[in-house]
């Protein structure tokens, strides 16, 4: 939807074009035009927003595909005329009679009748810089009085900014015993009723987000008690942090957390007794699982070298901590090396190795 935050309502006029057969001047009946109903939903700027501040304000645009829904009904999509702009027409195709019964996005709703739907916040959503997922902006809105209706927002704003130097692969929030973060929810268009609901939310960036960066999750408004937050990155590492919120979260309003990335990892791994060919890898785990051990030649890990895998409880572990000895391995070389738990999907942290230089001393004469 938009690219900013929108805190209050979005105001929205509604004028239905309905055109009649007409006789032409050859006594041939006119084919009436198609029934077609325009929205025009003006945004109001708002306090406690994203995007560039405007005074005591920031501005809250619409979005090129933006869709919305009335009475069941979804709009075509949204002009590129009105991208990034603070009022836009939406058109449907026939009309649109009272009571009007609003959502925004189209996307969420579904079984509409009556008044009544179901809405959707999704589990997983999806990282957009500097802004939320507009598929997890939910707004709902009804009105008896022909020509206009309000979309208020039904979800709070979580702003999570985090630094660090790693780069950020997933982020889960949860909330305590019975939270509702995501899931499905019933509404008669003016409040939301859990139907089938989590209270887990992650975010999936397409790609890792480099600290420092922010995070805006949209959570139903209502969350209260402790929180646990978990960041993971692309190299294994994770971090959770824990608290408790002062007050409820009120919808339309944004509430924000910082904290600085130190990942730690389930399997930390070292190296020891490294020679031009062999390096010993070590971790400090219960050798009972299956491991696997990857050799690669970058630290992205893409390109692998050898690979190594140990079954659960295999003898060559001798009851001790893991260690591994990898051989094979080119001289004065630098491999990256990763241990994985099988069963859990756990990865170590990545390890470069270099290798002894291999030199053949030449006597003097």
């Amino acid at each position: 939807m938009k690219k900013y935050y929108l805190i209050s309502a979005a105001v929205l006029s509604i004028l239905a074009a309905v055109s009649c057969e007409k006789e032409a001047s050859d006594g041939l009946v006119e084919e009436a035009p198609a029934v077609t109903t325009t929205i025009s939903a003006d945004i109001v700027s708002t306090k406690a927003g994203l995007g560039a501040k405007d005074g005591d304000y920031w501005p809250n645009y619409w979005k090129t595909d933006d869709q919305i829904s009335v009475n069941g009904t979804t709009s075509d999509a949204l002009d590129s005329e009105f991208n990034d702009k603070a009022k836009a027409d939406f058109t449907f195709a026939g009309a649109v009679e009272t009571p009007y019964c609003a959502a925004y996005p189209a996307s969420a709703v579904s079984g509409y009748s009556a008044g009544s739907a179901t809405v959707t916040v999704p589990a997983t959503q999806t990282y957009v810089e500097g802004s939320y997922d507009p598929a997890a902006y939910l707004m709902v809105g009804k009105s008896a009085v022909a020509g206009s209706v309000s979309l208020s927002p039904c979800v709070s704003v979580f702003h999570l900014s985090i630094t660090g130097d790693k780069s950020i692969s997933r982020i889960v929030l949860t909330g305590g015993v019975g939270a509702a973060l995501s899931g499905s929810y019933t509404t008669d268009f003016s409040t939301l009723t859990p139907s089938s609901v989590s209270n887990e939310v992650e975010m999936l960036p397409a790609s890792p987000v480099a600290l420092p960066a922010e995070f805006f999750f949209c959570v139903p408004s209502g969350l209260s008690g402790n929180i646990q937050i978990e960041a993971f990155d692309n190299e294994g590492g994770s971090m959770p942090k824990s608290g408790t919120l002062k007050s409820a979260f009120v919808a339309g309003q944004m509430y924000s957390a910082t904290f600085a990335y130190a990942p730690s990892f389930n399997i930390e791994i070292t190296a020891e007794g490294v020679t031009s060919s062999t390096a010993v890898i070590c971790w400090d785990n219960d050798p009972a699982p299956a491991y696997t051990i990857g050799v690669y030649s970058d630290a992205g890990c893409s390109s692998l070298v050898n690979s190594y895998a140990v079954p659960a409880d295999d003898a060559c572990w001798g009851g001790a901590s893991p260690r591994f000895c990898i051989s094979g391995l080119d001289a004065g070389t630098t491999y990256y090396v990763k241990v994985t738990n099988v069963a859990q999907s756990i990865d170590s942290n990545i390890l470069p190795v270099t290798t002894a230089a291999f030199d053949i001393v030449v006597p003097d004469d």
